[in-house]
């Protein structure tokens, strides 16, 4: 999305927008691999995430308040199979692995926009 927002191109969306998603952001991944190489975590199964349920359409008004752009989007039919709404449920990698996420949504926009920015004008 950050990517169509700079260059000024539209973004598609598939669906009308409701559908929710945890996003996490890279930072927090990172962190949890880091934990899951403990001797506790050894064989254990974890689900990682944001902790944070939005929809597309909140992801574009946080979108449009960093950037302090107009966003073309356009909806198309949604895609064959998706779920309408994804959560991660991170109740085990928090106790055993003392995983919690330090980025909510909108910081983690703010650091990929501020990045994103910096690639493209290097010409990357």
């Amino acid at each position: 999305f950050l990517k169509h927002i700079i260059l000024n191109e539209e973004i598609v969306i598939f669906g009308d927008g409701t559908q929710t998603r945890d996003y996490t952001f890279i930072s927090d991944v990172v962190q949890a691999n880091i934990l899951a190489m403990s001797p506790n975590a050894s064989g254990g199964v974890y689900n990682i995430g944001g902790s944070a349920r939005i929809t597309v359409l909140e992801v574009l008004d946080i979108l449009r308040d960093i950037t302090g752009k107009k966003i073309k989007v356009k909806f198309i039919d949604k895609q064959k199979g998706d779920m309408k709404h994804t959560y991660s449920d991170i109740t085990r990698a928090k106790k055993l692995l003392k995983y919690s996420p330090d980025y909510s949504v909108k910081e983690g926009l703010k650091e990929e926009y501020k990045w994103l920015k910096g690639i493209l004008k290097a010409g990357f």
